[in-house]
């Protein structure tokens, strides 16, 4: 019988010891899952705040320079009709619209369109300039545009499409650069 208990007693002891085993390794494990969980919080946590700064305006940037297109579409879908004879008698063509009033006063721009003719004995000199100029007119404000993009050239004829293709191709270049910064 004494060998009866002794075996019982050493699987008893054997058991015990292996579940020991494994409670241990199951909290080693958790641990160093807990570990690099806290690891992973603190790289993450450890982004500066001007990496933030940085990120939200360039996110802003790409918002404004991703709305220009569309806006200059309806500018020149409004306005355009018409400018070639408006141009023609000696009178100049300014339209302008506002983006991002969607967010804070400091980030609306507005996109600026300047169209003149200067009529020659053949022909005329015609300039297209697109610019985006910061909206916001509190003390120090900037009245200079931000960036602008201009054409200018020597044509015989031109007529409201063409001038609505060179508004809209010098728009999307000032979007494409706008965003880039």
């Amino acid at each position: 019988m004494k060998p009866l208990i002794a075996a019982i007693t050493v699987i008893m002891f054997a058991t015990a010891a292996n579940a020991q085993m494994k409670a241990t390794a199951d909290l080693a494990k958790t641990e160093s899952t807990q570990g690099a969980l806290q690891a992973t919080d603190q790289t993450a946590n450890a982004m500066s705040f001007q990496k933030v700064v940085s990120l939200s305006r360039a996110a802003e940037r790409e918002t404004i320079a991703n709305t220009l297109p569309t806006l200059t579409a309806d500018l020149v879908a409004q306005h355009v009709s018409g400018a070639t004879e408006l141009l023609r008698s000696g009178q100049v063509l300014d339209i302008s619209a506002s983006t991002g009033t969607d967010q804070n006063a400091m980030q609306q721009r507005s996109i600026n369109v300047h169209v003149s003719y200067d009529a020659r004995p053949v022909g005329g000199i015609l300039s297209v300039r697109v610019e985006l100029v910061p909206v916001f007119g509190g003390i120090g404000s900037a009245v200079r545009p931000m960036i602008s993009r201009e054409f200018a050239q020597a044509v015989n004829d031109f007529d409201d499409d063409f001038i609505g293709q060179t508004i809209s191709q010098l728009s999307a270049e000032l979007s494409a650069e706008y965003a880039a910064k």
